[in-house]
């Protein structure tokens, strides 16, 4: 999933809209599975079990809902 949102783009001939959206959307994610690793880890237990699991959820839906999305942006513009 990360080498299809982020890394891909950057490499192929992907338009900017999709290079800096695709930065954006990877960053978002990026930001909800570090709140949930933080969770995992810490020792104060600030966030609730449910509250790790939708945090971990909401990034890896972010992926793959990022992945789909600009890959359909992609392919319209190319045909």
């Amino acid at each position: 999933m990360l080498l299809t949102v982020f890394i891909l783009p950057w490499f192929t001939e992907a338009g900017l809209f999709t290079k800096i959206a695709s930065t954006i959307i990877f960053f978002i994610a990026w930001l909800f599975l570090m709140v949930s690793y933080t969770g995992l880890v810490s020792k104060e237990n600030e966030l609730s079990s449910r509250g790790i699991l939708i945090s971990f959820l909401v990034s890896i839906g972010l992926l793959l809902f990022g992945a789909i999305i600009l890959g359909l942006i992609d392919l319209y513009f190319l045909w």
